[in-house]
């Protein structure tokens, strides 16, 4: 394993902390926006306004690449930060839909882009014999930000405050710029790879083993964008759970994405490589969603099977960021931009065909789908060529 320069080891400790601030920031928000855009909007056009953000994410990561050439990573995030920072202000203070339907869809792109800077910064101090045990830290520090914020967002929401949260959120932004400023405002970018779109296609389509960890990616994030959608409202609207529960229950199932990043992240550098990990992953993901459409309402069998799907999904998050940040560097950001365009892509998807099983199925349905969905995914991971 390669031994790490002070300055680099000082930056990915802000690193570390900076995810763990960004995820905590929109871990507040995550399982509360659904509810939130219902005050406003019918619920059958909640999904529609998640897909706007979705596009306005899936555009603007294309250009990436081409914005870090002219402006530089630094700004380009800090920016970024600033304009999610008014976003939420806005979101804490709206009072009429237009007003929050659009701010919401702002926000709503901000993520991916601004985790998209984050990967520059990391790709750039991560030699490859290193990377799944720096990726596995920096996803620890992430996933760890997880498990308090579903506590807090319960006990906050008791009388359905949903401002409290957009505010608390808002100033958690403000020692992620500081940080910036502090660690990176001397960054010095590296010459940008910035073919045209098609082009960048075209290159991950013929580099097979990159396109199936593309298409492994893609189904994780749908996994996601699923569950962040539509559990929520399920436990919520038909289950009448209330949000202290919730909040309780999704802590509890967050604790996997803690427990495994980093000595999965080392098995995969030192030992096994990331294939059958990731294939093991996919199953057992798959199996335990599967699970959750025949589950009666009780909220101690769910939270355990729950958890039992984050065992699954954690495992294939960093068996994914391991594999493919040990075949790019940080001059590729048109390939990273793609690749972190998979989440806004999912956002697309999800909420459309889990509006078709909808109007097909009961609600419960569609934890069989996205069951299926899961399981399509060892296509991609039996078929890699493995890195050991």
């Amino acid at each position: 394993m390669a031994v790490l320069h002070t300055t680099t080891r000082i930056e990915l400790r802000a690193l570390y902390t900076s995810s763990f601030l960004f995820a905590f920031h929109v871990a507040l928000l995550a399982y509360i926006e659904s509810s939130f855009l219902s005050a406003f909007i019918p619920e059958q056009y909640i999904g529609l306004v998640f897909t706007a953000g979705a596009i306005f994410a899936t555009v603007a990561l294309v250009w990436m690449p081409a914005v870090l050439s002219k402006i530089g990573n630094f700004r380009t995030i800090f920016l970024l930060a600033a304009i999610e920072i008014i976003a939420l202000i806005v979101l804490a203070a709206a009072k009429t839909a237009p007003l929050a339907v659009t701010t919401f869809i702002v926000h709503a792109a901000l993520y991916p882009l601004i985790l998209f800077g984050f990967d520059i910064f990391l790709e750039h101090d991560s030699p490859n014999t290193s990377t799944g045990n720096i990726r596995g830290i920096f996803l620890t520090a992430s996933n760890a930000a997880w498990i308090v914020p579903p506590l807090l967002t319960g006990l906050i929401l008791q009388n359905g405050d949903y401002w409290k949260i957009f505010a608390i959120s808002a100033l958690l932004m403000f020692p992620i710029l500081m940080l910036f400023m502090r660690r990176f405002s001397n960054f010095r970018d590296p010459i940008y790879n910035r073919p045209p779109f098609w082009k960048t296609l075209r290159e991950i389509a013929a580099r097979k083993n990159i396109f199936r960890i593309f298409m492994s990616n893609g189904i994780l994030m749908l996994f996601f964008a699923w569950m962040t959608i539509f559990t929520p409202l399920y436990l919520h609207n038909h289950l009448a759970f209330p949000w202290s529960t919730i909040g309780m229950m999704f802590a509890v199932m967050l604790i996997p994405f803690v427990l495994v990043d980093i000595p999965l992240g080392r098995l995969a550098d030192r030992f096994l490589g990331e294939k059958e990990m990731l294939s093991a992953g996919f199953i057992i993901g798959a199996v335990s969603t599967g699970v959750l459409a025949f589950l009666p309402a009780n909220a101690v069998l769910w939270t355990i099977v729950l958890f039992v799907t984050r065992i699954g999904m954690a495992t294939v998050q960093i068996m994914n960021e391991s594999y493919f940040f040990k075949q790019v560097n940080d001059i590729d950001a048109n390939i990273i931009s793609m690749f972190r365009n998979t989440q806004p892509i999912a956002y697309i998807i999800a909420p459309l065909l889990g509006t078709v099983v909808l109007w097909l199925f009961e609600f419960r349905f569609l934890f069989l789908v996205l069951a299926c969905i899961t399981l399509f995914g060892l296509r991609y991971s039996l078929t890699l060529k493995d890195t050991k």
